[in-house]
């Protein structure tokens, strides 16, 4: 008697990420299409779609628990076709093709770059990354390289074609892209960023006290300068919560935290610059303020992209706060370790330290005292007469 053979069931969630990755790759094509029928706009969306499809796909994979082989290959073909071939095929149709077979090859050459990207990346997969690439990329991946790419056309939808559209211009932006994407250059992993498990409530926190200080600026109808003013610190000061609440665990565990004077000297006082030009001049109602920084903004030849800057006021506000927020340093962690240490050598309540006697109340500000002096080479559990230390010429940032 003859046996039929039935097909084993195939579960749909076997499929979820083989679909996201075609659909990947269909929007990679679809962005082709649209920069040959000459609506660069629309390319430009479905190659922002093609990246978000591909960044849902392995992690759909993982989550499922259905990585296989197969879904992987899939995955560095339809990333070859829409981060090396698409991206290639929208630059030349939209710029390059100025020059011709000189353009064409350029552009070729990006292409031959994601190809051979894709493939170390594919030979890496079977080894064992060294301890300090965790984290890191080898060069630039496909799908930053194809943003890379794609930076120039971008800026010209926002400013014009007056130098972004320029052949020669993109031709070097090109080669300096696909030279980061066949380099040995580490690049960040967004995938290994982590919120710690201490810091997800006041994350959380954060988002919803920024997003409540949002939604009161936009409630302000105020057109006066004072009502402006209001509008724009409002916005700051979310940026400003969403910064702090990450320092809630150094708050609670390990201390207030204080100013760092190398991050608000070299991150805040050229941000404040920055940003605060471009809210100044953007101001309702001429005042002596607004008046001055356009007419000194004309006279070193910037008024047009300050001006053009007006549109992102609000975001520039928030990252004024929010580059102030982070200029103070969270001492939780690194406290913890020394307090670790300075409990074992507390005898009468003092601390003798390499010959300095401390008082041991209040325990923190001994800590960062010791913490100029010292770094600690082991940590172990050990009776007082036992603790190891040793001394160093450099201290540690809290």
């Amino acid at each position: 008697m003859r046996v039929r053979r039935r097909f084993s069931e195939f579960s749909v969630n076997r499929m979820v990420p083989n679909v996201l990755t075609l659909l990947a790759l269909c929007a990679g094509m679809t962005a082709i299409r649209f920069a040959i029928a000459g609506e660069f706009h629309n390319a430009c969306y479905a190659m922002i779609a093609a990246g978000i499809f591909d960044g849902l796909d392995g992690r759909m994979a993982r989550l499922l628990k259905v990585t296989s082989r197969f879904g992987a290959e899939l995955d560095s073909l339809s990333d070859f076709v829409s981060f090396g071939v698409a991206p290639a095929a929208v630059l030349y149709l939209w710029t390059m093709s100025s020059l011709h077979s000189i353009g064409w090859a350029i552009v070729l050459i990006f292409a031959v770059c994601c190809a051979l990207r894709l493939a170390r990346f594919n030979t890496q997969l079977a080894a064992e990354p060294p301890p300090w690439a965790a984290g890191f990329f080898t060069g630039a991946p496909a799908p930053a390289g194809a943003g890379l790419l794609m930076l120039p056309m971008f800026v010209s939808f926002e400013w014009g074609d007056w130098i972004a559209r320029s052949p020669y211009l993109n031709a070097v932006w090109i080669s300096i892209v696909a030279l980061l994407m066949i380099s040995t250059v580490p690049t960040v992993s967004l995938k290994r960023i982590r919120v710690p498990q201490h810091l997800v409530v006041p994350t959380l926190l954060g988002v919803g006290v920024a997003g409540f200080l949002i939604w009161i600026a936009t409630q302000i109808n105020d057109s006066s300068t004072g009502g402006y003013w209001a509008v724009y610190g409002i916005v700051a000061a979310a940026g400003l919560t969403m910064a702090l609440t990450q320092l809630l665990g150094g708050w609670t565990k390990g201390g207030m935290p204080r100013l760092s004077a190398n991050v608000f000297l070299l991150a805040f006082i050229p941000t404040l610059i920055a940003a605060g030009w471009v809210v100044v001049a953007h101001q309702p109602h001429p005042n002596w303020f607004r008046n001055h920084v356009l007419n000194w903004s004309d006279d070193i030849g910037i008024l047009g992209l300050v001006r053009d800057l007006t549109e992102y006021v609000a975001v520039l506000s928030f990252g004024i706060g929010l580059v102030f927020g982070y200029s103070f340093d969270k001492p939780a962690r690194h406290m913890r370790e020394y307090l670790s240490i300075l409990r074992p050598l507390i005898h009468d309540g003092k601390v003798n330290f390499q010959g300095e006697t401390l008082k041991a109340t209040p325990m923190m500000p001994v800590a960062r005292r010791l913490t100029r002096k010292i770094k600690i080479t082991r940590i172990a559990s050990r009776p007082p007469q036992a603790a190891s230390c040793s001394s160093a010429a450099t201290a540690d940032r809290m």
